[in-house]
């Protein structure tokens, strides 16, 4: 995709040019397939990271400095600690070179943020695009000290949580022999990998993960662009779901004692400050929210 000599039916090819022979948009239509994962944001980012490896071999010693702690130490981190706590930092995260998983704060925090989804006003009709940041490679945990990296992923999840973050994997887990590999003409996942899923599942039973696929993501969230909301002088909120579906655990949060949905207390969580609340919506109707002291949490 990224020289054009393949895949030219894709959506960032031809798909979407109705004069061109791999135009493929009307099938899109036919099948209702809407969202696609747009190569751009890896593309740039992979383009624009210096490489401390090449200033080297030019013998810019200055900017191979730069480079290395422009690609191993965020700004504001660099900016808020010791030189020496600085220089310790980096030093880990040479030895650990781990991605961030997190896609709203990607590159660990120094990337910019950028859209998860988004929509071209005119060119691309009903269709969406959505991106990854990285190629998520788990070679490390299938291999050599499959605990201690089974830990780290682990801590990963954890973290992602505590964050309340999202993640959008991008990983080719089925081509190699890394994660998914040919026993005797059986399929069989690693068993590090294994228990890495079985983590995630373990988390998503406890209601502290959603594990979903990008279709129900972005099906979600596109149905949230037509909730819209009126502050009321009473101190309550309407809500008005204008599409017409309705929407299934519309989730919100605010930081208050208690909330009220029409009068009835909907399902909630309490996250350190904030109180996570969601409830159905129905298509094209109102629901009036009301905050106040409770006597006991749920």
């Amino acid at each position: 995709m990224y020289s054009g000599k393949i895949n030219r039916e894709c959506f960032v090819c031809d798909g979407l040019n109705q004069d061109s022979e791999f135009y493929a948009a009307d099938l899109w239509e036919k099948y209702d397939t809407r969202y696609f994962w747009s190569p751009a944001v890896e593309m740039i980012r992979n383009q624009q990271r210096p490489s401390t490896k090449e200033q080297l071999k030019k013998f810019r010693l200055l900017d191979a400095s730069e480079s290395l702690w422009q690609n191993h130490m965020p700004q504001d981190r660099l900016n808020s600690v010791r030189p020496v706590t600085a220089l310790k930092e980096l030093i880990r995260n040479l030895h650990s070179n781990e991605e961030e998983l997190n896609s709203l704060v990607p590159g660990r925090g120094e990337y910019y943020p950028t859209p998860l989804y988004w929509q071209h006003p005119t060119y691309t009709d009903g269709f969406y695009s959505w991106t990854t940041d990285y190629v998520k490679d788990y070679r490390k945990l299938t291999s050599g000290n499959s605990e201690k990296q089974l830990r780290i992923e682990m801590n990963h999840i954890d973290s992602l949580i505590s964050n309340q973050g999202i993640f959008i994997g991008h990983g080719y887990y089925v081509r190699g022999r890394d994660v998914i590999f040919d026993q005797d003409g059986i399929l069989v996942i690693h068993p590090s990998f294994d228990r890495l899923l079985a983590y995630l599942e373990e988390k998503n039973i406890k209601g502290d993960l959603y594990n979903t696929t990008v279709k129900d993501l972005l099906d979600y969230w596109t149905l949230t662009e037509n909730i819209s909301f009126t502050y009321c002088p009473d101190n309550a909120i309407e809500v008005y779901n204008e599409n017409n579906h309705s929407i299934s655990g519309l989730s919100m949060v605010v930081k208050a004692d208690s909330v009220y949905i029409d009068d009835v207390a909907p399902l909630i969580r309490q996250n350190n400050d904030d109180l996570i609340f969601w409830f159905d919506m129905p298509a094209k109707a109102s629901k009036k929210i009301r905050f106040g002291k409770s006597k006991q949490t749920n």
